[in-house]
């Protein structure tokens, strides 16, 4: 991007990372990592509700390119998002939401089992931006990059949150790259933003 100054958000197959770098040096001391905010996690998240609905037994050697047919094609997250999740609860619109996916998010896998995929915006979804409803006690996408910033310099913080390049395997799930700037701008950031 011919920036000096900002943040690299990769998400690959094992690790997310937040590097924050300001006039060409990376700030080594607010570098943020996750291991749970991973490609690897997610198939881990699809591999146990397509296990645990009795759907299908992925071996995942065998299933690898598999589960990245999936991900591509059914992982997604809500670009507006919202950080009290109470959608879920016994929100009417959402619900109408889920009935009118599940028409179009049918697959057959290899065994010849038809399954419905429409849950795994919500899981591709809870990874990323609520760890808490998968039962982990990992920060969020958006509270590491603001970690991140927090622990760099009070001269630059404002300068980082202005370019943040998002890339790695992860960084092709449909919205998320909306998604992220929009939670970003509720916790307060930086409005002149660009997540690339």
């Amino acid at each position: 991007t011919g920036r000096a100054t900002g943040l690299v958000v990769e998400s690959g197959h094992g690790s997310t990372q937040i590097v924050p770098f300001c006039d060409n040096f990376i700030i080594q001391k607010a570098i943020e990592q996750s291991n749970y905010l991973s490609g690897d996690g997610l198939n881990q998240y699809i591999q146990n509700h397509l296990g645990r609905s009795k759907i299908y037994e992925f071996d995942t050697a065998r299933d690898f390119k598999l589960f990245e047919v999936i991900k591509k094609k059914f992982c997604e997250v809500d670009p507006i998002g919202s950080q009290t999740q109470t959608r879920r609860a016994v929100n009417s619109v959402f619900n109408a939401y889920e009935s009118k996916k599940k028409s179009t998010n049918i697959y057959e896998l290899p065994d010849g089992t038809v399954a419905d995929m429409a849950i795994l915006g919500n899981i591709t979804e809870d990874c990323f931006f609520n760890p808490k409803m998968l039962g982990s006690e990992d920060k969020s996408l958006p509270e590491m990059i603001i970690d991140a910033v927090n622990k760099s310099d009070m001269v630059s913080r404002k300068e980082l949150l202005k370019t943040i390049m998002f890339t790695g395997g992860q960084s092709n799930v449909k919205n998320i790259r909306e998604r992220l700037k929009n939670e970003l701008l509720m916790l307060g950031s930086e409005r002149n933003m660009d997540v690339y």
